[in-house]
């Protein structure tokens, strides 16, 4: 009986002792295939996280600035958003068609940059150029005083506010000027220093020299002859300007005379104002 007991004693340990050693087996051949597994999906994120990244430099290089500079915008890689470059002051880029405005060029102000100046270049007059002399040269102002540029009576006054009496026209009229009465080929000389700005054959005053003598006033000297002056020319104070001509058909009752006429900013002035009376 205790052989018997012991036998079958010796076969119970050796089954738990095989089912021991079969789970054992089954666990290790499990454990390995797990390893393997997370093993080769490590491996296929590893690949994917690689294919995703390589997708998205493609996506930010075909992402380059509009106007063809090369500049990365730094896309996101996704096709459904647009990364549109934002102009967050429109005048500045004249060229953008969608204005519908564009400033005059003639508003746009340029600076000068004074510094980039090239040294050898200077302000200064070349010589022998012209210098374009303007009107502000000329100082005649509401104060200044006339030289008389003929002896003489006035035989018509300067009247703008009512019509006075021609007598070769045998009608009224309005006289912006005044006419000093002076015998054929008496010497004019200018009553004030200017420029020479129109030199014309007018119907009534006939040959007329037109000067500017300042930044508002330009007179007038009419009924000349033997003038050489022409446009641009310097005229100082008391230099002769030509001399007395016959009337012309207007005034052939009235006879010789200078026409003399005065504006300031292109109206008419009574030049008996500005004359001088010390004399």
């Amino acid at each position: 009986m205790r052989s018997n007991a012991r036998f079958y004693l010796y076969i119970g340990a050796g089954a738990i002792a095989i089912v021991i050693l079969t789970a054992w087996l089954v666990a290790v051949v499990n454990n390995s295939r797990g390893n393997s597994e997370d093993g080769n999906t490590a491996v296929e994120k590893n690949q994917n996280t690689d294919q995703t990244g390589n997708k998205d430099q493609a996506d930010n290089k075909g992402q380059t600035d509009h106007n063809g500079d090369g500049t990365n915008h730094g896309g996101t890689g996704h096709q459904d958003v647009l990364d549109v470059p934002v102009d967050d002051d429109p005048m500045v880029d004249v060229s953008n068609g969608d204005l519908d405005y564009l400033p005059d060029k003639n508003d746009l102000q340029i600076p000068v940059d004074n510094e980039s100046k090239n040294p050898e270049e200077t302000d200064e007059e070349t010589p022998g150029e012209s210098v374009d002399v303007s009107a502000k040269t000329y100082t005649f102002h509401a104060g200044s005083i006339l030289q008389w540029p003929v002896q003489g009576n006035v035989i018509i006054n300067y009247s703008m506010d009512k019509m006075i009496y021609f007598e070769t026209l045998d009608a009224y009229k309005y006289h912006p000027a005044i006419c000093i009465q002076a015998e054929e080929g008496t010497k004019v000389v200018a009553g004030a220093t200017g420029e020479v700005i129109s030199v014309t054959n007018e119907p009534d005053t006939g040959l007329t020299v037109g000067m500017r003598i300042g930044s508002e006033y330009v007179i007038y000297y009419g009924n000349l002859k033997d003038c050489t002056l022409k446009v641009g020319d310097h005229v100082n104070r008391g230099e002769e300007i030509g001399k007395v001509s016959q009337p012309t058909k207007y005034f052939t009752i009235e006879g010789c005379h200078l026409h003399l006429r005065l504006e300031r900013n292109e109206e008419p002035v009574n030049p008996l104002s500005y004359l001088d009376y010390s004399n």
